[in-house]
C-alpha cells in the first residue's frame, strides 16, 4: 500500500470530520498538494464509506477485485525510489520499457539530474535559513536595502567545458560517449560585481595572476568609478551596501579602508 495514498485518506477523513463538503475537501487538499493531487470522484468514494460508518483506511479485500494497472505499479515504485532508471523499473515490474515511458509521460514525470548542495541540511539548518530570509524580507519593507546591494565574486571559467547530456538509445545499443575534461584544463578567473539591475564591472585575470589585497584594492577602485558612472545616485547618497565572502584578501585592513570610500 502506497504511503501517500494512506496519507490522502487521512486528509479526507480529517475534512469529513470537520463537516466539509466533497468539493471543499478536494479543493483544500489540492491547494496544498497540487491541482491534480486528488479527484472529486476519489473523494466522493471515501466520503460515502465514512458516512456508512466505515473509517478503515485500508483497501477492502474482496473477490473479483481488478488487478493493479501498470500505471499504478509504476507510480508506487517511483514513490518508493525516485532514482530508478526505466530499465530498472522494467526489470522489477516485468513491464516493457515502452509501456513505462508512456505511463511516466502520462503522469507528467520527467528525468532530471539531482542538484548538488554543499552538504546535507538538517531540519534546524532549513529553519535557520528560512528565518533569516524572512527577517531580511521584513526588514526590506521598512528599510529598503536590497536595491543598494553590490555583490562581488570570482568564478573559474573553463576554455573547454564539455556538457554531459542524456540521450535515448536502443535497448541493446550502448550510450553515446562524452569525453571528460582533462586533469589540468585551461581556465581563467572571472571577477565580477553586480547589483539588481545587472553587471557593474568585471575583469578576467591574466594567466598566473592571483587575487591578493593589492590586486583587490585596484579592482575596487575600478568598481568605484564604474558605480559613479552607472549608479551616480547610489554613490552620491553614500548608500552602497557591499556584499562579498570573507576570503583573506577581502578582509585585510587595506581592503576595509578602500571599501569605506564607497560610503
Amino acid at each position: 500500500m502506497s504511503e501517500i495514498r494512506i496519507h490522502f485518506r487521512h486528509l479526507m477523513l480529517y475534512e469529513f470530520r470537520k463537516g466539509n463538503s466533497i468539493t471543499i475537501a478536494t479543493k483544500n487538499i489540492c491547494a496544498v498538494y497540487g491541482e491534480n493531487a486528488l479527484s472529486s470522484r476519489t473523494c466522493r468514494k471515501w466520503f460515502r464509506r465514512f458516512r456508512a460508518g466505515n473509517f478503515c483506511l485500508e483497501d477492502e479485500e474482496r473477490s473479483g477485485r481488478p488487478p493493479q494497472t501498470d500505471e499504478d505499479k509504476i507510480r508506487d515504485l517511483v514513490e518508493k525510489s525516485r532514482s530508478l532508471t526505466v530499465q530498472e523499473m522494467s526489470n522489477v515490474l516485468k513491464i516493457p520499457k515502452t509501456t513505462i515511458h508512456r505511463c511516466l509521460k502520462k503522469m507528467g514525470m520527467v528525468s532530471k539530474l539531482n542538484v548538488w548542495v554543499p552538504h546535507e541540511l538538517t531540519e534546524r539548518n532549513h529553519l535557520e535559513r528560512t528565518t533569516v530570509c524572512m527577517s531580511l524580507l521584513a526588514r526590506n519593507k521598512y528599510e529598503p536595502f536590497l536595491k543598494r546591494l553590490v555583490t562581488g565574486d570570482e568564478k573559474w571559467i573553463l576554455f573547454e567545458n564539455p556538457e554531459r547530456k542524456r540521450s535515448w538509445s536502443q535497448r541493446n545499443q550502448p550510450p553515446q560517449r562524452c569525453a571528460k575534461p582533462g586533469l589540468y584544463p585551461r581556465k581563467v578567473l572571472l571577477c565580477v560585481w553586480w547589483d539588481y539591475k545587472g553587471i557593474l564591472y568585471f575583469e578576467l585575470l591574466s594567466s598566473g595572476d592571483t587575487i591578493n589585497a593589492d590586486k583587490y584594492c585596484t579592482q575596487l577602485e575600478k568598481l568605484r568609478k564604474a558605480l559613479a558612472e552607472k549608479r551616480p545616485g547610489l554613490v552620491n547618497r553614500n548608500n552602497v551596501i557591499f556584499h562579498h565572502d570573507n576570503a583573506r584578501s577581502h578582509v585585510v585592513k587595506s581592503v576595509t579602508k578602500k571599501l569605506s570610500e564607497f560610503n
